[in-house]
């Protein structure tokens, strides 16, 4: 009897330690499944986290760059005044009378790097904005910005390694390049750089009628309707006087050359065959057409008399 009451108070010790481990392991496992879980969690958490801010800058920068589109295509005719002075071709006389002129037409390729030009300065700009106010993911757009024109304005922006977006997460970083693509249906272009060349041909035909310039700007693909206004304004027996180094008058004087010019000045208004939303924060506003206002005069000798 003695023996078998030890017996079983071993055996119920045993199944008590059994127990008791059985459920400290329980224990241990169930909380290190925890732990695990929490750190995978994380993980992806942090994987989203950093790909959504990533993909909202790469949002950011297409829409910025839409927006400097539109920006810039409308004010592209006043991007082409010339550096002469004004817009494209002059001829003007100094206060000695000495005639100048003075032949500024862009090219077709001028004209799409001043749209380059600008473009950049507007996207930089939003761009800069952004950066100030999400520093942990900071931009850097595009340096190689190309202009195409097939049907439409647009432009592609390819960049570099070092032209991305970068998100710093703690054990996780996000990079992607800031390349875009954006276009309009105005465009801006095409017809801006047509009418450089209806102007040029003006200014070195002197053409100041109406109706053939007109006729010139139909066959650089415009229509009657995009057409607002021509005209022409001239001023006929302009003067200007110098003096000559001779003292060829009979009291000792130099005579005194008058020189006799009518000057001309040609002025156009035409507007955007496609429209647009106006560059406005207004919401609900009525598309528009771009105005391309351009202006060119020169003048035409007519005699010149010299007197005492």
């Amino acid at each position: 009897m003695r023996n078998n009451r030890k017996a079983n108070v071993f055996s119920a010790l045993i199944v008590i330690a059994l127990v008791a481990i059985f459920a400290y392991g329980s224990v241990q496992m169930i909380a290190k499944r925890h732990t695990l879980g929490m750190q995978i969690g994380e993980k992806q958490f942090q994987v989203f986290d950093a790909y959504n801010k990533g993909e909202s800058a790469l949002l950011f920068v297409d829409l910025a760059a839409k927006e400097s589109i539109k920006e810039t295509s409308t004010q592209l005719a006043g991007l082409l005044k010339s550096s002469c002075g004004g817009y494209f071709g002059e001829a003007d006389y100094d206060s000695k009378c000495g005639e100048k002129t003075r032949t500024c037409f862009p090219s077709e390729t001028e004209v799409k790097n001043r749209f380059i030009d600008e473009f950049r300065k507007r996207l930089d700009t939003y761009v800069s904005l952004f950066n100030s106010e999400n520093p942990a993911t900071p931009l850097t757009p595009p340096s190689a910005i190309e202009v195409f024109t097939e049907g439409k304005t647009g432009v592609a922006g390819a960049a570099n390694d070092a032209e991305t977006v970068n998100v710093n997460l703690p054990g996780m970083a996000y990079s992607a390049k800031t390349s875009f693509r954006q276009e309009t249906d105005v465009e801006s272009v095409r017809e801006s750089s047509a009418l450089v060349r209806v102007m040029k041909k003006v200014f070195e035909n002197k053409i100041s009628d109406e109706q053939e310039i007109r006729k010139l700007m139909l066959a650089e693909g415009f229509e009657e309707a995009q057409i607002e206004s021509v005209d022409v304004a001239s001023t006929q027996d302009n003067k200007c006087v110098k003096s000559l180094d001779n003292n060829a008058c009979s009291n000792g004087q130099s005579e005194k050359e008058s020189t006799y010019y009518d000057k001309y000045a040609v002025s156009i208004k035409a507007k955007s065959r496609e429209k647009m939303p106006a560059y406005s924060e207004a919401e609900g506003q009525e598309l528009s057409s771009i105005e391309y206002p351009f202006s060119v005069s020169w003048v035409e000798e007519d005699r010149t008399e010299t007197e005492c």
